[in-house]
């Protein structure tokens, strides 16, 4: 009978464990894909509304385009550093890729 319990209790924490992390990874992915088309989206809208619109105004038009696509290259950049800070597994990982090449070049 104590056997049973404890394995149960056992399995009880094992399964809420892995819904806690399968939890902050869906968050975690979640806010990826909300970043990504938080800042991918102002220069779709250009690319499709407004690139027409300012032709004339050469200056003013590289200007928001240099804004606009610098605003979709961030989203990239920053994926490396939400993984960072949100993902244990991720970190995990990452130490060891580094650990293993620097010890490969000594």
């Amino acid at each position: 009978m104590i056997r049973t319990v404890s394995i149960d209790t056992k399995k009880r924490l094992s399964q809420n464990y892995r819904q806690r992390k399968q939890k902050r990874l869906t968050y975690l992915l979640l806010f990826v894909t909300f970043l990504f088309v938080l800042l991918t989206t102002p220069v779709m809208i250009y690319n499709v509304f407004l690139r027409n619109l300012l032709i004339d105004r050469k200056p003013l038009k590289y200007i928001l385009q240099g804004i606009l696509l610098s605003m979709q290259f961030t989203s990239h950049a920053i994926n490396f550093f939400v993984y960072c800070y949100g993902a244990s597994i991720f970190r995990y990982e990452l130490n060891e890729f580094l650990t293993s090449s620097i010890f490969k070049r000594s």
